[in-house]
């Protein structure tokens, strides 16, 4: 097995793994379901290529450590690193350090302070999101200026890819940061499936006006007056 199939499979399986979790505290059983079948497809598919059990289950508890517990885009670069960005389709992830300079500048008290006058969290939306390097950026700078990730910011992200759209969910579910992410085109207003984080149902008590503000911004979309209806694309 090469090395982008590896990842492409360590990839499939934390996917899989956070939706299961999500779908568990929605009480969503298709999710739950699908998930747990992704995470065994995945696995086997490691282990048909030589992997053991225990070596694929020390790299994925890896991989989550790092995600949790560093400032950065972990899955980003690693994917760079590897060389398993598609370069003839242009697919090229925003360092973090440019990121993070993005959010030092533009996210400040006053604005934060506004928003959370206005409805008590930031809304984040981030139409190509690659592995999530600007959303993990602005969480972090969130909590530099005093507030909480999980429950002051809203984030709607989309890429085009979908193992980009698999790690910037990966990254988000890790980072419990509240957010639907998307696979989908935003320059042809289609969408193919949305995975929600599961801080989203874990606080649903604090994120229910969210959820349905995920729904509104794509009800707003549908109906915008120069875009075209969105497709569900099957």
């Amino acid at each position: 097995m090469k090395t982008r199939e590896v990842f492409d499979a360590l990839i499939d399986g934390l996917f899989h793994a956070n939706r299961l979790l999500a779908g568990q505290y929605s009480g969503d059983e298709s999710v739950v379901a699908l998930s747990d079948c992704g995470v065994r497809a995945a696995t086997d598919r490691l282990v048909a290529a030589g992997c053991k059990r225990k070596s694929i289950t020390k790299t994925m508890a890896s991989i989550v450590r790092a995600v949790e517990q560093r400032r950065g885009d972990v899955l980003g670069d690693l994917a760079a690193m590897l060389e398993t960005l598609s370069k003839s389709n242009g697919q090229f992830f925003t360092p973090y350090e440019l990121s993070d300079l993005t959010a030092q500048l533009t996210i400040d008290q006053q604005s934060i302070e506004a928003a959370m006058e206005k409805k008590g969290y930031i809304e984040l939306q981030e139409p190509t999101a690659g592995a999530g390097s600007m959303i993990l950026a602005a969480a972090d700078r969130l909590e530099e200026l005093g507030y909480c990730r999980r429950i002051h910011m809203s984030v709607a992200a989309m890429d085009i890819e979908y193992r980009a759209f698999q790690m910037c969910y990966i990254q988000l579910s890790l980072r419990d940061i509240p957010a639907a992410v998307y696979h989908g085109d935003v320059l042809a207003m289609t969408t193919h499936q949305v995975a929600y984080t599961p801080v989203l149902f874990s606080h649903f008590h604090l994120h229910h006006q969210q959820l349905a503000g995920f729904r509104d911004l794509m009800r707003m979309v549908q109906a915008g007056p120069l875009a075209p209806p969105l497709k569900k694309v099957a």
